[in-house]
């Protein structure tokens, strides 16, 4: 890593991400000086973390967020620390989170309660204070204000007063003990603190801290001066949003993450622009086709999507699929009319997994990147699907990649799937019309109607005398031929 990279680190609070050269990332820190910190890691030997040493060579850039307190670089750390999970950091990637303040403000005598897991939209009735990464502090400071502030607490308040209101930490509102205008004056004063607003308990606990100190009575100092010091830290402002940073990534931030993995695998430069899948419908082998759905600019493009009518019967979907890999890409840079065929793809995806990719990969053009998307092993635990897995052909050998996949990809699989099976069922309908009429000379689409709107089926028409069906038909050759045809066959 460049020196003049650490040079340039600002000596604020903040979190600094280390990366390799692919652009991965390797570390995810926080420090009061971030400048200091980053150079240390060049300068110490570092034995009292020795899981980081084989990191050090492997760092080529650095990347600080500078926050404004020490909570936010908490808070932060923690939150990236869990969303990209680097190889080097051993700490916080579980789930553990962090402890919030709740005000549930729509309610006429709001609750005040301590949270430790949030999703959004749980608590958009409400306030929220925090994160706050000492659970032990905010369970002291939630209890101190609560002697200077008394607040409700309960989630019912059918049964009456509590322990709390017998101990003075509840106003008892339960039992209309105070009005809702003065309980809100209360709830107030408690967000006015909590936002760093109201300075009144913090300004009399050190007026009385200087008077024990005044007074030589250490020990009270001593204690006024540790609860002084979580109060300023639980009022600290605190300016990154309860959603921010522990959100999943966006639908295009998954796509160009995803897209930079394969530029830096597959050794390319350009965009990834154009993307097409494969996949193929059939009946045992019959009536087969192959499906091409397409996208430009992550964004789907119909008008490009073609079908192709598998020649030959085939029994398996690999033997079709090369048939329609051969013929789609016999097209690119030809003078063929049809230009969604003439172009060349970006990225190719298959209907399908290892199996697939091991054996069609030499249909596809060297220089494009193809996946495969098939149905995993596992069941998604929220409504019990089987999990899309995702493959890559790394030039000699498959892998499985394990990241979030984007939607597109799944999209433009299921888009690929519906047109070939659109078009497979159209195949199946047009068969399913014809029949014996059809063989007959004389027979076309209006007088087969006129028999079939008659006599509805053909059967009823084989069990038809010659009569019958000339009354219907009034032309004696054609009706000879169909009583003829048709008695024959039974």
């Amino acid at each position: 890593m460049d020196k003049s990279q650490l040079d340039s680190i600002p000596k604020n609070t903040g979190v600094y991400k280390f990366y390799n050269k692919e652009g991965d990332i390797l570390y995810i820190g926080k420090a009061l000086n971030l400048k200091a910190r980053g150079k240390s890691y060049f300068q110490n030997t570092h034995f009292d973390r020795p899981h980081i040493i084989p990191m050090i060579s492997l760092i080529n850039d650095v990347e600080v967020i500078e926050t404004n307190n020490e909570i936010e670089s908490l808070i932060l750390e923690s939150a990236l620390i869990k969303k990209y999970k680097p190889k080097f950091n051993l700490e916080l990637k579980d789930d553990k989170s962090y402890s919030w303040i709740f005000i549930s403000l729509q309610e006429k005598f709001p609750r005040v309660s301590i949270i430790r897991s949030i999703k959004k939209g749980d608590y958009e009735q409400g306030e929220l204070f925090g994160p706050y990464p000492r659970g032990k502090t905010i369970k002291s400071i939630f209890n101190y204000v609560r002697k200077i502030h008394p607040f409700r607490t309960c989630k019912d308040m059918s049964k009456g007063p509590c322990l709390y209101y017998h101990l003075d930490l509840c106003t008892a509102p339960c039992i209309e003990n105070i009005s809702s205008k003065e309980y809100k004056k209360i709830i107030e004063s408690i967000t006015k603190f909590l936002r760093g607003e109201e300075r009144s308990i913090l300004n009399s606990l050190k007026s009385n801290m200087k008077k024990y100190s005044q007074k030589q009575e250490f020990e009270k100092a001593i204690i006024l001066r540790d609860k002084l010091d979580d109060l300023e830290y639980l009022s600290q402002g605190i300016n990154i949003s309860p959603w921010e940073n522990l959100q999943e990534d966006t639908e295009q931030e998954k796509i160009q993450k995803f897209f930079k993995l394969l530029k830096r695998k597959f050794g390319i430069n350009n965009d990834i622009r154009r993307i097409e899948c494969f996949d193929v419908s059939s009946f045992k082998g019959q009536s087969a086709y192959g499906s091409m759905s397409v996208s430009v600019n992550s964004e789907l493009n119909t008008g490009d999507y073609r079908v192709f009518k598998i020649k030959e019967n085939k029994e398996d979907d690999i033997s079709m699929m090369c048939e329609v890999l051969q013929r789609r890409f016999k097209f690119i840079d030809s003078r063929v009319k049809d230009s969604s065929l003439s172009v060349s793809p970006d990225l190719v995806i298959l209907d399908g997994g290892k199996a697939h990719l091991q054996m069609l990969k030499k249909y596809i053009p060297d220089k494009i990147p193809l996946l495969g998307i098939s149905k995993g092993k596992y069941l998604k635990k929220e409504n019990q699907k089987l999990k899309d897995e995702l493959w890559i052909f790394t030039g000699t050998r498959v892998e499985k990649i394990d990241i979030s996949q984007p939607k597109l990809f799944i999209r433009l699989r299921d888009e690929a799937h519906r047109f070939g099976i659109k078009h497979y069922r159209k195949n199946i309908q047009k068969n399913l019309r014809k029949s014996d009429l059809d063989k007959i000379e004389g027979i076309g689409q209006k007088r087969k109607k006129l028999l079939l709107k008659y006599f509805k089926t053909l059967s009823n028409i084989k069990k038809a005398s010659f009569e019958e069906i000339n009354a219907v038909l009034k032309n004696k050759n054609v009706s000879r031929r169909v009583y003829d045809h048709l008695r024959s066959k039974s």
